[in-house]
C-alpha cells in the first residue's frame, strides 16, 4: 500500500560477529492476492450484516426476520394470500390456513386447528368476507359490538377479539369464549390468553381445555370496571413451542412511586411517560401513572472482540405524547435487581434496574410522527462491548421519560411499535458498526501501512520464508507476511490468524528483527509496526 513491492528476489546475507556466524535466507513464495476485500452478507434469524473486511455494519431485530431452508436464508413472508380454501400463508417456520373463522396450523409433523364458536347470550358468530391487509385478516361486527382479527407473526399466530365499547355491561355472570379445538404434536402451543384495554393495561384470562373444547372466561369486574378505557382485545394466541420470551415488554408504575409496578405484554405499543389523570368531584380524584419501555436484542451474531463504533436505534412512533418537553433518554441495565419476582406481576428487576437517572446511553426529543433514528452516545460502545466479552448474548436498553421532571406531567403517552406490531417495517432495529479483529487480508494491509509510516518508499517483500541458522547451530525456518530490509537490517513481519501458529523465530540484535502477534485490529497492527522498526531501527 504506497511501497514498491520486490517479492521476487532472494535476500541471502552472512554476517560474522566475534568468532559467531549467523545465516540468514528469505525467498519468496507465493503471494495471496492484495484486491481489495469484497462487501459480504450473512444473515441469522434475527439479523442481516454487511461486512467489508474486518468493518462491518448489523443489524439486529427484535422479531425473527429470516429462517433457513437448506442451505439458504429465507425471509419470512407473513402476508396471507387468497388459497382455493380461503387464505394461506406458507413456507416459513409454520404454515396457516383461515376460512371462515376456522383456523389450522402446522409445523412440521404438529398441527393445531380452532374455531370461535361463539358466546352463550352474545348473539351468533356472523362472519362476512374479511378484509386484508398484509398479514391481517379482519372480519368486522363478528359478534355484536365486537370486531375478530387475525394476524400471521414470524413465531405467533394471534387472534383477536376487538370490544368497539361495553357489550359485556348486560350480563350478570362471567361469560365464556367457546372455541372448537383439536392438535397433534407438541410443535404449537396455547398461551395463555390476555385482555388489553386501549391503555395497554392487561390482564391474564382463565382458560381450560375440556374435550375437544377451549373455554376462556371473560372476568366482568375488569371488563365492566368504570375507568375502563375502551376498545378492549381480547387475545388468545398460539406460539411455536421453542419461542423465546418476548424481547418488547413495558411496565407501569401506578403512583409513580415505586411501589405499585407492573408488567404488560403481548401490547402492539410500547407507552413512555407520565400521566396525570384528574377526575371531577370534592375533592378531585388525582391519579399519576408512569411507563417505561424495555427492549432487547439477541446479539450471539457479534463477535466477542467487537469494537463498537456506533450504534443506531429505530423506532417508530405510533401515537405522539403532548409532554412539553417530550424528553426521553435511553437507560442502561444495572443488572443488579435479582430480588424482584420473575413473574408478570412483578416486575422481573426491570423497573429499578433502569433506575438510575444519571446514567443513559442516548436521549432524544421523541416529538417526530413515524420513523424515529436515535444515535447512541459512547457510553452505550463501552457497555455493549463489556456485555459482549463478558459472554452476554443479548443487550438492551429502557426508554424512560424523566418521571421527575418539575412535576410535568401529560394527558397523552408517547407511543412506540413494539415487535408485536403488525407492520413488520415498524418494528424496532438496532444498527451496529464495529470492527473486528483483523483477518489475514486486512492484518498485510496494516502491516504495509506500519512500514510505510516508519521507511517511506521502502520496498515491502512479500510472503517471505525466512531460514536462520544461529551461533548454536540451531535452525529456524518461518515465513512472514511482509518483511524489508534497510541498510544491513531486515525485519520480518507476521500476522498470524485461525490457524496459523508464531514462527518463534528470535530476533538477533539489530540484524533480524522479529514482529509476532495475532488478535489486533488493523489500527492496532499498523501502530505496533511502525513503533517496532522505529525502536529498532539504527
Amino acid at each position: 500500500m504506497g511501497g514498491r513491492r520486490a517479492g521476487s528476489r532472494w535476500l541471502t546475507f552472512s554476517v560474522l560477529l566475534s568468532v559467531a556466524f549467523f545465516s540468514i535466507a528469505m525467498f519468496p513464495l507465493p503471494s495471496a492476492s492484495s484486491s481489495s476485500p469484497a462487501a459480504t452478507l450473512s444473515y441469522g434469524p434475527t439479523w442481516e450484516e454487511v461486512c467489508t473486511g474486518n468493518a462491518c455494519t448489523i443489524t439486529l431485530y427484535q422479531h425473527q426476520k429470516y429462517y433457513r431452508s437448506g442451505d439458504q436464508w429465507l425471509t419470512i413472508d407473513e402476508r396471507f394470500q387468497a388459497c382455493p380454501e380461503g387464505f394461506c400463508v406458507t413456507g416459513n417456520l409454520y404454515q396457516a390456513t383461515v376460512a371462515q373463522g376456522a383456523v389450522e396450523l402446522h409445523q412440521g409433523a404438529s398441527a393445531l386447528s380452532f374455531r370461535l364458536e361463539g358466546i352463550d347470550g352474545w348473539g351468533n358468530l356472523s362472519l362476512s368476507a374479511p378484509t386484508r391487509m398484509d398479514n391481517q385478516l379482519t372480519h368486522a361486527n363478528a359478534l355484536p359490538g365486537a370486531d375478530l382479527r387475525y394476524t400471521y407473526l414470524p413465531r405467533r399466530f394471534k387472534e383477536e377479539l376487538t370490544l368497539r365499547d361495553r357489550v359485556l355491561s348486560g350480563f350478570s355472570q362471567d361469560p365464556v369464549l367457546n372455541y372448537s379445538l383439536s392438535r397433534t404434536g407438541a410443535g404449537l402451543s396455547l398461551l395463555q390468553p390476555i385482555a388489553c384495554d386501549a391503555e395497554d393495561e392487561c390482564v391474564l384470562l382463565p382458560a381450560a381445555e375440556q374435550g375437544g373444547r377451549y373455554l376462556v372466561t371473560l372476568p366482568l369486574d375488569w371488563f365492566n370496571n368504570a375507568t375502563r378505557p375502551y376498545p378492549v382485545t381480547i387475545d388468545p394466541s398460539v406460539a411455536l413451542n421453542d419461542s423465546v420470551n418476548d424481547d418488547g415488554d413495558l411496565e407501569r408504575n401506578v403512583g409513580c412511586s415505586g411501589s405499585s409496578i407492573a408488567r404488560d405484554a403481548n401490547a402492539t405499543t410500547i407507552a413512555i411517560g407520565h400521566r396525570r389523570t384528574i377526575i371531577s368531584g370534592s375533592p378531585p380524584l388525582i391519579s399519576d401513572e408512569c411507563r417505561r419501555g424495555f427492549l432487547f436484542f439477541t446479539t450471539a451474531a457479534l463477535p466477542a472482540n467487537a469494537r463498537i463504533g456506533e450504534i443506531l436505534a429505530v423506532l417508530h412512533t405510533s401515537a405522539l405524547g403532548n409532554d412539553s418537553n417530550n424528553l426521553h433518554q435511553a437507560r442502561p441495565f444495572e443488572l443488579n435487581s435479582t430480588q424482584y419476582p420473575d413473574t408478570p406481576s412483578g416486575n422481573l428487576g426491570l423497573w429499578e434496574d433502569a433506575g438510575n437517572g444519571t446514567a443513559f446511553l442516548a436521549a432524544w426529543s421523541a416529538a417526530k410522527a413515524g420513523k424515529n433514528v436515535v444515535n447512541f452516545t459512547s457510553a452505550s460502545f463501552s457497555d455493549l462491548q463489556d456485555r459482549l466479552r463478558s459472554g452476554a448474548k443479548w443487550w438492551g436498553f429502557s426508554i424512560v421519560s424523566p418521571e421527575n421532571n418539575s412535576g410535568n406531567f401529560w394527558s397523552i403517552l408517547h407511543r412506540y411499535r413494539s415487535s408485536e406490531a403488525a407492520d413488520a417495517s415498524k418494528r424496532p432495529s438496532l444498527n451496529i458498526s464495529y470492527l473486528a479483529f483483523a483477518d489475514e487480508a486486512a492484518g498485510r494491509t496494516a502491516i504495509e501501512q506500519g512500514i510505510n509510516a516508519s521507511l517511506p518508499n521502502n520496498p515491502i517483500l512479500t510472503d517471505q520464508q525466512a531460514y536462520l541458522l544461529n551461533e548454536q547451530g540451531q535452525q529456524f525456518l518461518g515465513r512472514f507476511d511482509h518483511a524489508t530490509q534497510s541498510v544491513n537490517q531486515t525485519w520480518g513481519f507476521n500476522y498470524a490468524t485461525e490457524g496459523e501458529a508464531f514462527t518463534s523465530m528470535p530476533s538477533l540484535f539489530r540484524i533480524l528483527n522479529i514482529w509476532e502477534n495475532s488478535s489486533l485490529y488493523a489500527d492496532e497492527i499498523a501502530l505496533q509496526v511502525e513503533g517496532f522498526i522505529g525502536q529498532t531501527k539504527e
